[in-house]
């Protein structure tokens, strides 16, 4: 069902009913992304383009059965008037988050220095090496615990960002 959601999102964004977020040259406007039942909607700072999602979004909860979680939900606004902000946060229903907030456990900030970006990521698998350090592994499985765990972590973060 979460895939409907995607194709319907994507059909709007065809139809220009909404825009997505346009970031380089030739390529389509971001839209959305989505990860299992995560959903992140981009979009311009417009009351039609918030209505507009805010109409996919009803109707992919009529037709699949399931409910957008509000609670969980937060909008996020970039450069733009405050007025604008209240007035799109109150009509989604959906507050307004502040940065840095954790999507899918990546930790994202506007504007974050690089270096600190990845400090935890290397504190993480610098953690797992020392617990693998004092285990009775073999050359081999310390080469495939490396491929497997340690490299997965930072292709992870880096899918996300």
């Amino acid at each position: 069902m979460v895939e409907a959601l995607g194709r319907s999102i994507t059909k709007a964004r065809i139809e220009r009913i909404i825009k997505g977020i346009k970031i380089t040259g030739n390529l389509d406007a971001l839209t959305h992304q989505q990860f299992a039942n995560d959903t992140m909607l981009l979009g311009t700072v417009d009351e039609a383009e918030a209505l507009a999602f805010n109409n996919i979004l009803n109707l992919y909860a009529r037709m699949s059965g399931q409910e957008i979680n509000y609670g969980k939900s937060e909008i996020f606004f970039f450069n733009t008037p405050r007025g604008i902000e209240t007035e799109i946060s109150r009509m989604l229903g959906i507050p307004k988050g502040k940065l840095p907030c954790k999507y899918l456990r990546i930790e994202i900030d506007k504007g974050k220095n690089k270096k600190l970006i990845w400090k935890k990521t290397i504190e993480k698998i610098s953690q797992r090496l020392n617990t693998w350090k004092n285990k009775w592994l073999s050359a081999v499985g310390r080469v495939t615990l490396i491929k497997v765990v340690l490299l997965a972590i930072p292709i992870y973060q880096m899918s996300c960002l």
